[in-house]
């Protein structure tokens, strides 16, 4: 398009009539333009005008749409030279990957320019890192799970002892040899405190003469009867107790048959027998375990009012004939208190229980 058209058009555009005479161009000739070509002329300058800025390359603005093409090595290094600079490398190029197709061997390049050292590798930030961490060298020790928390608690071990050369559980394994030593020592003097009882027993023994020996003697001996009565007595009493609860269970069940109980056991039926001893299986069963435990606690405590009943029986009702042998007067003692505590206490207190309860009076009325 002429220039002197653009220039006419322009002054069209800004003239108000429907007409312009415009001289031509170059000569003296008039050429009159009306609106319609003025019009036609500017949409003509302004799509020649796009036509010229897209052909002579603004960037993001196409026509035609292309495909997506992928940046090679020959683009990268027209625009950013600088980190595409071949290292030098006695390699051959038919055995490895080319740059192109590697994004390994791309990044160490960058590396390699940016840092400036050549013998950098893929993951050596990595490994130095983790052997700054570990403070291991990862290519001989290799790292295992842990590491790392090893060795920040072997810095903060030195900050806090002082000691450069403190590992990780130096505290706790000199904690573990001195309770070590402390525990052998105990055990030496507890071993030595051991064998000095027996000695020291021994050495009292043997220092007393024959007749204080028997006197000892005899002593433990009646002692250890002593414990063994009230032991015995308890457990007699706990016993009548459980019997006269299987009676009281048994007249029960019983009496709600329609049958009459005597008010001891010892002329009942076969049937209401052996639904006795039944129920007496099953109270002992449940409650032994229990009684175990309150004769032991029992018997501790009445073994001394035990002791003291003996030597009141072998003081006042031993006859003096027989207070002339000391042994026959001990063992009169024991048989009369293992007779009167063992044998008639619980015995009568069995009976009482058994006649109120076949008589009809429920001591025990929740069994």
């Amino acid at each position: 398009i002429p220039a002197s058209k653009i220039a006419e058009s322009y002054q069209l555009s800004r003239w108000g009539g429907d007409a312009l005479p415009v001289p031509f161009y170059g000569t003296s000739e008039m050429v009159t333009y009306n609106r319609a070509t003025v019009s036609r002329m500017n949409k003509s300058i302004i799509l020649t005008c796009l036509i010229l800025v897209v052909h002579n390359g603004c960037d993001g603005l196409q026509l035609f749409p292309q495909r997506p093409q992928l940046k090679t090595k020959h683009q990268l290094a027209n625009r950013y030279p600088i980190f595409l600079r071949q290292t030098p490398s006695n390699e051959s190029e038919d055995g490895k990957q080319s740059s192109e197709n590697n994004p390994l061997s791309f990044f160490e390049s960058v590396v390699h320019q940016v840092t400036g050292d050549t013998s950098y590798k893929f993951g050596d930030l990595t490994k130095k890192t983790l052997t700054d961490l570990t403070g291991k060298d990862l290519e001989e020790e290799g790292y295992q799970f842990g590491d790392i928390s090893k060795n920040l608690a072997n810095q903060a071990g030195r900050v806090v002892t002082g000691d450069e050369s403190y590992q990780f559980g130096d505290i706790t394994k000199s904690k573990l040899a001195e309770l070590e030593k402390e525990l052998e020592a105990w055990k030496e003097a507890s071993t030595e405190n051991l064998n000095a009882v027996p000695n020291i027993v021994a050495q009292t023994y043997q220092g007393l003469t024959p007749k204080q020996r028997k006197e000892i003697l005899v002593w433990v001996i009646r002692l250890m009867a002593i414990g063994l009565l009230t032991f015995g007595a308890v457990s007699n009493v706990c016993s009548s107790v459980v019997l006269s609860m299987a009676w009281v269970r048994t007249s029960l069940q019983v009496t709600a048959a329609g049958t009459m109980v005597p008010i001891l056991p010892f002329c009942v039926d076969v049937a209401t027998w052996r639904t006795f001893l039944s129920t007496y299986t099953a109270f002992k069963l449940f409650i032994d375990p229990l009684l175990l435990v309150i004769n032991a606690g029992a018997a501790l405590l009445l073994f001394l009012r035990y002791v003291k009943c003996i030597g009141t029986i072998e003081e006042k009702w031993t006859p003096k004939k027989m207070k002339e042998y000391p042994i026959f007067s001990r063992l009169f003692a024991l048989g009369a208190a293992f007779t009167v505590n063992n044998v008639m206490v619980p015995g009568i207190l069995l009976l009482l229980q058994m006649s109120l309860g076949g008589c009809g009076v429920r001591l025990f009325s929740r069994i």
